[in-house]
């Protein structure tokens, strides 16, 4: 069973909180109105939220969520932000088209490669060498795409780093 859909209906924020970088902040005011201690970690929390789920629970979860808002001002940024960016992945079926896609551009990229380094091009015609080299270097930016969306890009974690920097230094 998944404690983020109950803890999410019942504490948006502090869901949203116990998933982002600074889990253990969350984590640790949870702590202290569901468990009565200021050391619990988010393992924990998240143990307890799954093992009780009565209405006594969820009157707590009100109150965390209450802490969690109330930390969320004095600290002057919003957990959402922090949060990381999640590629929204698609279906398992259009999962494999995408692989299939990704293939076939990698494998028409290294073809392409192939035929321009072991085929002689005619020097007097200007004309096919322009278009060979246009085609392989529209492949090569296809490439490029493909492998910055299974690897990720740098740009999206730079992104991530400033957000917490900037909310860090905000508080």
């Amino acid at each position: 069973m998944d404690w983020k859909p109950i803890v999410a209906v019942v504490a948006p924020t502090f869901a949203c909180a116990l998933e982002g970088p600074l889990k253990g902040l969350a984590a640790g005011v949870a702590g202290k109105v569901l468990l009565e201690r200021d050391d619990a970690r988010p393992d924990e929390i998240v143990e307890m939220i799954l093992k009780e789920q009565t209405p006594e629970l969820m009157r707590r979860l009100r109150l965390v969520e209450s802490a969690i808002v109330e930390q969320q001002r004095a600290l002057g940024f919003t957990f959402a932000a922090l949060r990381p960016d999640t590629r929204a992945r698609p279906s398992p079926w259009a999962h494999i088209g995408i692989n299939v896609l990704a293939a076939v551009v990698l494998g028409m990229f290294m073809a392409g490669v192939y035929y321009v380094f072991n085929k002689k091009l005619p020097a007097d015609e200007p004309a096919s060498i322009a278009l060979i080299s246009s085609v392989v270097g529209y492949l090569a930016a296809n490439t490029t795409q493909v492998l910055s969306y299974y690897f990720g890009s740098t740009s999206s974690n730079n992104r991530r780093s400033e957000a917490m920097t900037n909310a860090l230094q905000n508080k």
